[in-house]
């Protein structure tokens, strides 16, 4: 294992305030298809009854639960199976869930020549009978990751329609009564695709990467106006979180990375260098709880980093890769979600990885120990996870989702 580097640095950043950017105002038209009738869109959900999931443990994993403090052995019920949405004769597949109060928010792309992704919008208020209430299809347009305020989504894009000089794409589209309309804003950012969305106060981050003319990295944009503040170029931009306090971090692959900003004065504090990202145009994300980022870093699996120091402090493998699996990289960690104490991370062919972490009752400079209890019992691979207090959401490519409860 590679070590852990911290480093003050200078970026290069262009810089601006507010400026005025290429914000094309689009009423929809044929480009993007809503509806909002949920009988319409009902009979693509399926309920289970609920019906339990176990764990499939490894060794020690009963007696780490009896013994970890504020943790309990948590249950899983699989509540829905949710079919994937199709459109011109393909199959999409879910990119990204968002899950904000009592709604979920669900993106979607294509592979291949055809670009087309969607948005779905479900409510959540009784996670034991979820509800698919408003889909938007946007022709010749993949969606890789989504962010909502309480009026519009954003959506990290990928948009071959050729308004652009580049595919990357911010995206927002206005909500209305809680669901989606056909009005939406466009602006386009480096490289060949936008990887990931957050929104909070007056701004709205956005990480676009796989190269491109504008190499990509992380874009600033005012929320009010979509104008530009800032950006700061660089490869491979994956993902970025959510800012929490004074921290806002950006997933970098090929290798591993961890970019770690102050979300007000956009300064960058510390780069830190993880195991991992090896392959190219993969999927990442990062979650912030406290002082501490979860970073899913794919071969690398998922590492915990300490933003006040800029190092590394605990670590949780991708799943083994068995002898003569003929895809590595379908085994391989892609998304991370945090339930207190609970860490599930999306590990592709591996499925649902659940493990256990003592983060909430570490300081910064100590170590945090994360370790595996198993993996759920379900179907299928699974691409991207996303829990809170109400729901689990696990996306699972071109085979749709699965929503459970957690308890």
């Amino acid at each position: 294992m590679r070590g852990v580097w911290f480093a003050l640095v200078l970026p290069v950043i262009a810089a601006c305030t507010d400026a005025p950017t290429s914000v094309r105002p689009d009423a929809g038209g044929e480009r993007i298809v809503v509806t909002n009738d949920e009988a319409i869109l009902a009979d693509r959900v399926q309920s289970t009854g609920g019906v339990d999931v176990p764990i499939i443990g490894t060794p020690g994993s009963e007696v780490l639960l009896r013994t970890t403090a504020d943790t309990s052995t948590p249950t899983f019920t699989l509540q829905a199976l949710v079919r994937a949405p199709s459109a011109a004769g393909k199959s999409l597949l879910a990119t990204h869930v968002a899950l904000r109060g009592e709604y979920a928010y669900v993106s979607y792309m294509t592979l291949g020549e055809t670009a087309l992704g969607a948005v779905e919008v479900f409510d959540i208020n009784n996670p034991t009978n979820p509800r698919l209430v408003s889909q938007a299809l946007l022709n010749k347009t993949d969606v890789a990751a989504l962010d909502v305020d309480g009026n519009h989504v954003y959506l990290a894009t990928a948009a071959h329609d050729g308004v652009f000089p580049e595919p990357a794409v911010l995206e927002r589209l206005q909500l209305s009564g809680g669901k989606l309309t056909a009005k939406s804003d466009r602006v386009g950012v480096p490289s060949f695709i936008a990887t990931g969305v957050s929104v909070t106060g007056s701004r709205v981050f956005v990480t676009s990467g796989s190269g491109g003319a504008g190499v990509g990295g992380l874009s600033t944009f005012s929320r009010s106006n979509l104008g530009l503040v800032r950006t700061d170029r660089f490869t491979d931009a994956r993902a970025v979180s959510l800012p929490q306090g004074n921290f806002l971090a950006v997933s970098q692959g090929s290798p591993a990375r961890l970019r770690v900003y102050d979300p007000n004065s956009l300064a960058m504090s510390a780069m830190v260098s993880l195991p991992g990202g090896s392959f190219p145009d993969a999927k990442s994300t990062v979650t912030l709880d406290g002082d501490w980022a979860f970073v899913s870093a794919g071969d690398g699996g998922v590492h915990v980093v300490d933003m006040v120091r800029g190092v590394q402090s605990g670590t949780l493998p991708s799943p083994p890769v068995p002898t003569g699996f003929p895809a590595a990289n379908e085994l391989v960690t892609n998304a991370v979600t945090l339930v207190q104490d609970l860490v599930l991370t999306a590990d592709g062919a591996g499925g649902v990885s659940v493990a256990v972490s003592d983060h909430r009752r570490r300081r910064s400079g100590e170590r945090v120990a994360v370790q595996a209890l198993g993996r759920l019992a379900l179907a299928g691979s699974a691409n991207f996870v996303a829990a809170n207090s109400k729901a689990l959401f696990v996306a699972s490519g071109s085979g749709g989702l699965q929503i459970l409860t957690v308890k």
